[in-house]
């Protein structure tokens, strides 16, 4: 039970959440669907200059002053009833125009719904965000503030964001060309961002401020978009690059997206990159060789990270993660080297050996009675054999199974739901335990969860970093939490940073906490965790 000085904490907290969101024009809101009851949170009124109790207690009551510019929620959530593929999210654009001077404005409105127990929309928990500023002569036809430039003049503007030294995360988000959507998109698209036509049709946009998971948001909102101009042209597709500290030059930047956009698919319709990884082409090249080298001479290895029970903070599991170290010495994590490790195909075989080296870790006497998660990517998900691998490695001990626990993405996992299910359900029928990693990146909704028999859910950091300071985060984890639970799967808060975070979340129920503030990840040498009878024989010289 959390003591009445935490409780003080979190008021204030919340007091400075609210601080925070006013200065940055935003409003969280619950939406309760039976009876139509509307809960704004409390700076509606220093936001909009509008009351909460003056007319705006219903969703209808908002409609009424609602102008749409890419659907309403009514209509987002009408629709996502009648699709068997609802995923429940929903990013919309629409005008307003209130109070006593008829002002209007243009706000952005993200949220999620939830289903009640006939499986109906039942509530909404979500934020509006203003996109443009009160004005009482803004037409019907005004722009959000997004600027359309040339082709030189665009790439003029993101040699300037390469150069800014990582001072600002963006992102260049590259779509195929289609006639008609430039001045649809422009419309949707921020103040502050850039959109182009390339010469070969094709439209660039860069989207400052921006990481990969607003990248996905913003993908589902052009998508719709592009959706409503010309259903004929069938799924968009996107190629993004987030570029920001050590990031590549502005050509680099666009073949990367380009190159992220030729693997996209309908499976896969985005693909998000980050270019701070990989320079330039002969960079890509020495970090593959360098990958193979290090497959090839055993300097692949894991780090353990604690995961701890949000009640006691004691390790209940440990998450290994994967390291390389190369031929000088030097050390790289994931995030230096997963994007060349995907884009080159050998993201399989790296899996492998992590996979090897942490059931190596758990048959040896440092391992004996620890729980491993291990990540395992989308290509290795999509491959029909991976689940025979596995079965192979635990040579059909079923101590180790039980003490693996194995981490797909919320992405990978949906993108192709029926051959996902069917590769867990093998590994679950071996003893193993199935986590679905970044939960809330990727919209999954209870429909799939279920299908899919998740046994742990780990909540996307991004929505945890900020959560003392962020109403907008404490809705979704909130709602992720309990989406898990409906499903009864445990929940693993990652980038837990702070004692007032871990306060929050264990005061909400979250089951499990990961992050700096209980432990960095510990490196565990490949000598250290190898069986002893294979360590012999290498020491032998024996295959």
């Amino acid at each position: 039970m959390q003591s009445l000085s935490a409780l003080d904490g979190v008021r204030r907290d919340r007091s400075d959440a609210r601080r925070v969101l006013t200065s940055l024009g935003e409003i969280a809101y619950e939406w309760s669907l039976p009876g139509d009851r509307l809960l704004w949170g409390a700076n509606f009124a220093d936001v909009l200059g509008l009351e909460p109790g003056d007319g705006f207690a219903t969703g209808a009551e908002w409609e009424s002053v609602c102008a749409p510019i890419d659907g309403s929620r009514a209509s987002a959530i009408a629709q996502a009833q009648k699709s068997a593929n609802a995923n429940g999210v929903y990013n919309l654009r629409y005008r307003v125009r209130a109070g006593a001077g008829a002002q209007s404005f243009i706000v952005d409105d993200s949220g999620r719904w939830f289903a009640g127990a006939d499986g109906r929309p039942a509530r909404v928990h979500g934020l509006v965000r203003m996109s443009a500023a009160p004005t009482s002569n803004s037409g019907p036809n005004s722009r959000s503030g997004a600027r359309r430039l040339d082709q030189t003049r665009f790439m003029e503007t993101l040699a300037r964001a390469c150069a800014a030294g990582g001072r600002e995360r963006f992102a260049l988000l590259l779509l195929p060309a289609r006639e008609g959507h430039v001045d649809s998109l422009q419309k949707v698209m921020r103040a502050g961002d850039a959109i182009c036509v390339r010469d070969d049709g094709a439209l660039a946009l860069l989207l400052r401020h921006c990481e990969a998971s607003q990248v996905e948001r913003a993908f589902a909102r052009f998508a719709a978009v592009a959706a409503d101009v010309g259903a004929e042209f069938g799924v968009l597709t996107g190629g993004a690059v987030i570029g920001g500290h050590d990031c590549a030059g502005a050509r680099t930047l666009m073949r990367r997206a380009e190159q992220a956009l030729a693997t996209c698919s309908a499976i896969r319709p985005l693909v998000v990159r980050d270019a701070s990884a990989v320079s330039d082409d002969g960079g890509f090249r020495a970090i593959c060789e360098e990958i193979v080298a290090a497959l090839d001479g055993d300097r692949v290895f894991i780090a353990l990270q604690p995961i701890v029970d949000a009640q006691t903070g004691a390790p209940a599991f440990y998450e290994a993660l994967v390291r390389i170290r190369s031929a000088d010495g030097a050390v790289s994590g994931p995030g230096g080297i997963l994007p060349a490790v995907e884009a080159s195909g050998l993201v399989a075989d790296l899996d492998q050996r992590v996979l090897e080296l942490a059931l190596a870790y758990l048959g040896a006497d440092d391992g004996a009675g620890k729980i491993l998660s291990v990540n395992v990517s989308g290509a290795s998900l999509r491959d029909p054999a991976w689940p025979a691998r596995v079965e192979a490695a635990l040579g059909g001990r079923e101590t180790l199974a039980r003490q693996l626990v194995l981490e797909v993405t919320e992405t990978a996992a949906i993108a192709d739901l029926e051959a996902s299910a069917r590769a867990l359900n093998h590994l679950r029928a071996l003893g193993c335990r199935i986590a679905m990693d970044d939960f809330g990146s990727g919209h999954t909704s209870f429909r799939n969860l279920r299908a899919l028999k998740i046994d742990i859910v780990k909540i996307d950091g991004a929505f945890v970093r900020n959560l003392v300071d962020s109403q907008e985060d404490q809705f979704f984890v909130r709602t992720l939490h309990e989406l898990a639970k409906r499903i009864g799967a445990r929940t693993v808060a990652e980038w837990v940073e702070n004692a007032q975070c871990a306060s929050l979340l264990a005061h909400w129920g979250v089951d499990y906490l990961q992050g700096a503030h209980y432990g960095m990840p510990l490196d565990i040498m490949c000598a250290d965790i190898m069986p002893m009878d294979l360590r012999h024989d290498l020491e032998a010289g024996r295959p």
